[in-house]
């Protein structure tokens, strides 16, 4: 569930005129406001350097990724003989800010094979090796 902007800047705003004091609260409510006044694209059409001015900038801003990462994952796709080293760099940044499956594990002795699926609407459950269980 998101949390509208409006409400988020309003909590955040009360935590530290509670925390802080009425001066930072404005602080935080303009700074706060100013940057829910645009969209992630918008926000990265401003700060990410253009495609023109180097791809590994660019991607490094827009995938938030280091540079050096950009570069070295470049340069290991380029030395594998990769027919796009590009697309395939796209790729695999986006693939690296996918969210993980969340596994959670029945350790034998600890918990039973149920106890994990019961409190998280777990999608299966399977037995590994030695008894123990993994639930996604």
């Amino acid at each position: 569930m998101r949390v509208p902007a409006h409400a988020a800047v309003g909590e955040s705003v009360a935590l530290v005129r509670s925390a802080v004091g009425a001066g930072a609260a404005g602080l935080t409510n303009a700074v706060l406001r100013k940057v829910g006044a645009d969209d992630e694209a918008g926000w990265l059409a401003r700060v990410a350097p253009p495609v023109a001015d180097g791809l590994a900038e660019h991607l490094a801003v827009v995938s938030s990724h280091p540079l050096w990462v950009v570069r070295a994952l470049r340069e290991a796709l380029a030395g594998r003989g990769a027919s796009d080293v590009d697309d395939e760099l796209r790729a695999l940044l986006d693939a690296d800010n996918d969210r993980p499956l969340v596994t959670l594990v029945a350790r034998p002795g600890l918990s039973d094979v149920g106890e994990p699926a019961r409190g998280r609407g777990a999608a299966r459950a399977v037995v590994a090796d030695g008894g123990g269980a993994a639930v996604r």
